[in-house]
């Protein structure tokens, strides 16, 4: 068995669902993310990412006195 090990960066919100699932089931963390990385990768699942901007408008009145 070949194990490749790699250093990847998560949001934290996501790490610490994998900790609460890890620690659930008795897993270690890198066993817990195999796990639910296989689980995604064997449905057919689509991403979609929005990018929200929150953009403030004021208006600006100038008196012209």
């Amino acid at each position: 068995m070949k194990i490749a090990e790699k250093v990847v960066r998560i949001e934290s919100d996501a790490y610490e669902y994998v900790v609460d699932f890890a620690n659930e089931h008795d897993l270690k963390i890198g066993e817990a993310v195999s796990i639910l990385i296989r689980y995604c990768a064997s449905k057919d699942l689509i991403v979609k990412q929005a990018h929200v901007e929150v953009v403030e408008v004021q208006n600006v009145v100038e008196d012209d006195d």
